[in-house]
């Protein structure tokens, strides 16, 4: 009797299992009251991952949401199913070759091949974690790059809330010491503008820890929304609040040999803090 051998792509379980379409799978689609008995998927679907590391967690987290979404959905619940379908979001130039990598790997494991007997049946959730574990190898942010785009962070506007919410994610997928690294106090201060941190700094208690230092933003930024409410659009509101008009950014070289020192931020002279100032009052005399 003729011995055949099959390839993954025409070994008889791998056909019939692609007899069944997964078109839905591929499209944002709406929630209806049959999506849980029709087998179309729910929700909206993750982004297209092209390979930009800095968009690895989000890919993840969307996935995730998308998996729970449908967690009673058998392209879902089947880690087989779960893996090309995850695969299937990821495309372009700089991946192409990397998810038929994986494709080739995950049908070998489930389907076996000329040399190789299969070594996982489909359900298998051992499928999905190599999966896992292969994409963050591939794709995860060095840690370099993540401290360098935590260095490189500006709050914009006036949304502290979401400054805060990307800093403590780039902590986070950095894996750094969150309350136990000075470098993180100086990136969180350097990243806010100018008039809250020198309003911060102004204080009688200057916070010391990033906890701190977030809470006295969230302070400031929400001043600075009261102050833009109370005056004329255009006024200056730097100097409607200090008495002076907007400062420049020490460096911080400069900022540490003052405090050092114990000078004045205002004027660089000894014996007085900035909120103590006489330049800092002789200029709000003149404005009043």
């Amino acid at each position: 009797m003729m011995n055949t051998t099959h390839t993954p792509m025409t070994h008889p379980r791998y056909m019939d299992d692609h007899l069944e379409p997964l078109q839905n799978a591929q499209l944002p689609v709406g929630i209806t009251e049959n999506s849980l008995t029709n087998g179309v998927l729910i929700g909206t679907p993750p982004i297209t991952f092209d390979g930009d590391r800095s968009k690895t967690d989000r890919f993840i987290t969307q996935f995730g949401l998308f998996r729970i979404i449908n967690d009673r959905n058998t392209v879902i619940t089947n880690p087989k199913r779960r893996v090309a379908l995850a695969l299937t979001y990821i495309r372009g130039p700089k991946v192409d070759d990397w998810v038929s990598q994986q494709f080739n790997a995950l049908s070998t494991k489930v389907f076996g091949d000329a040399d190789h007997a299969p070594t996982h049946t489909d359900t298998d959730e051992a499928l999905w974690g190599d999966f896992m574990t292969e994409f963050k190898r591939a794709y995860n942010e060095m840690r370099e790059e993540l401290f360098a785009r935590l260095k490189a962070l500006q709050m914009t506007g006036d949304d502290v809330e979401m400054y805060i919410a990307t800093f403590e994610n780039l902590i986070r997928q950095a894996r750094l010491e969150r309350d136990s690294d000075r470098l993180l106090v100086d990136s969180f201060r350097d990243g806010l503008p100018i008039d809250i941190e020198v309003s911060i700094m102004e204080r009688d208690t200057i916070p010391d820890t990033i906890d701190e230092w977030q809470l006295a933003a969230r302070k400031e930024a929400k001043i600075q929304a009261i102050l833009k409410t109370c005056h004329p659009e255009g006024e200056d509101t730097d100097a409607v609040q200090t008495g002076v008009t907007r400062r420049t950014r020490m460096s911080e070289e400069e900022r540490a040999r003052r405090m050092a020192a114990g000078r004045c931020f205002e004027c660089n002279e000894k014996g007085h803090l900035a909120r103590d100032c006489l330049d800092k009052l002789e200029g709000e005399n003149v404005r009043n």
